[in-house]
């Protein structure tokens, strides 16, 4: 049986979305411990949010890794992490909605340096909630694919490698 091309396409969006959260946790990990403005204040709470973040995501590149490789427990890890992407993008892109409406993107844009930065701020906001959307549906795509049938027969029958032109020849197909 030939690996399924949703396998390999899913193995690629949770390893780039993986790359993303780990730079994008590593970076806020950075700026909290070696920040010593008062602008920046250590809150631990925030910290072992980020480490769990980037704990989750090589935990996401690890199975990425291995989902091309179509190991058994990739498939139900690929549901697993398909619900929790989905709750928390959900969440995420639903409080960004809710600040860019409650009139917080104002404070954020008045504490820039004057100029016409309220606009920008919106529209940034907003990107960032249209991404965290676009991944929740990645997250119920996962969730819904690795359930199917044919996925989970070729996950539980063993997939040989793809066959190349050489390789058949080789073997006399």
């Amino acid at each position: 049986m030939r690996k399924p091309v949703g396998v390999i396409f899913a193995a690629v969006i949770l390893g780039l979305i993986a790359l993303l959260g780990t730079a994008v946790a590593g970076l806020a990990l950075g700026v909290t411990l070696y920040s010593h403005r008062p602008l920046i204040p250590r809150i631990p709470a925030v910290e072992a949010g980020m480490y769990l973040m980037a704990g989750f995501c090589l935990f996401c590149l690890w199975t990425a890794i291995h989902l091309i490789r179509m190991r058994r427990w990739t498939r139900p890890a690929m549901v697993v992490v398909g619900g929790v992407v989905f709750v928390f993008s959900t969440l995420a892109g639903g409080g960004l909605m809710w600040v860019r409406q409650s009139g917080w993107v104002d404070l954020i844009a008045s504490m820039a340096p004057p100029g016409p930065y309220s606009g920008a701020v919106q529209a940034a906001v907003a990107g960032a909630a249209v991404a965290s959307f676009l991944i929740a549906v990645a997250g119920v795509w996962w969730m819904v694919y690795f359930c199917r049938g044919r996925v989970k027969a070729a996950f539980s029958a063993g997939v040989a490698p793809l066959e190349t032109a050489a390789t058949a020849g080789r073997n006399g197909r």
